[in-house]
Parts: structure tokens; C-alpha cells; sequence
């Protein structure tokens, strides 16, 4: 097993056979360059649209970086010479299956959040508990002593 799953790009004619590496790819390993191929041209065609004649928004695949840079294809991993995010459909069919899972799975999400939240509480509490059974000890400076109720330090 080589951490990879067999993917048929089959947007253009004959269609292309390419790998997908998985989460549990090995270290260091990385996808067949595309650079250059019709499948890379045919991607960079879905984020490259002409803009409409009568400036109507055209619907198209996301370009990922737009909100960060004025090129995201000219940055190394929006782009460059290995097809990068935008121009690689591998990367961008994970990075859409990322962002469904994270649109099905926002309640669940912001539940485990709430309840991790909720420990905040929890720990402030503990932490001003200790904190009041902690006082300096007279005439020492900054050391403290452990003061029982009955008793002072």
C-alpha cells in the first residue's frame, strides 16, 4: 500500500488516470507534476473564465488566495511549477471534500468547542480556589506557606 488512491480525470478526452496520496502517504513524498498537461490546462481553464461581455458575475470553482494575494497562481503553492492548489484537480477535489466536511460537521464542531470552553470555567474556579489557600508567609517575601483553616502561617 503506498498511502494513494487511483483518481480518472475524465474532463478532457481520453480521460487521464492520476493519484490521490492519501493522509497516511509516506514522509516525504509527493504527487506526479503536471505542469504542462492537458489535465493542468483544463483545470487552469475552470479559474481563468472571461470575464462576461455584459458584466454579469460568472460562477466558477473557487481561486484559492484570492483574499490574500492579487495572484494566487503566480504564488508557489497557489500555482507554480507543480500546479499548486488552483491548477491541480487533486488538490482541489481534497480541499473540497475538506471544506464539505467542515460545512456538514459546523455543528459538531462548535459543540466539542462549547464543551472545551466550558472547562475554562472549571480550571478558573480550581485556580482562585488554590490561589485563596495560598497566602505569604510573614516576614519571607515571596514564599508561601499552605494555611489550613485553623492555623496561620
Amino acid at each position: 500500500m503506498n498511502g494513494r488512491a487511483p483518481l480518472t480525470y475524465d474532463r478532457i478526452s481520453p480521460a487521464v488516470g492520476l493519484e490521490v496520496r492519501g493522509a497516511l502517504a509516506p514522509v516525504g513524498s509527493s504527487d506526479e507534476v503536471i505542469t504542462g498537461t492537458p489535465v493542468q490546462a483544463d483545470a487552469d481553464g475552470l479559474t481563468s473564465l472571461p470575464p462576461d461581455p455584459r458584466g454579469r458575475p460568472i460562477i466558477a470553482p473557487p481561486l484559492y488566495g484570492a483574499a490574500w494575494v492579487a495572484n494566487p497562481k503566480a504564488t508557489a503553492w497557489g500555482g507554480g511549477p507543480t500546479g499548486g492548489l488552483n491548477n491541480d484537480p487533486r488538490h482541489r477535489g481534497v480541499a473540497g471534500l475538506g471544506a464539505h466536511v467542515g460545512i456538514v460537521e459546523q455543528d459538531t464542531i462548535v459543540d466539542a468547542v462549547r464543551d472545551h470552553a466550558g472547562s475554562i470555567d472549571v480550571a478558573a474556579q480550581r485556580i482562585s480556589q488554590l490561589s485563596m489557600g495560598l497566602a505569604p508567609r510573614p516576614g519571607s517575601g515571596t514564599s508561601v506557606c499552605r494555611r489550613p483553616p485553623s492555623t496561620a502561617c
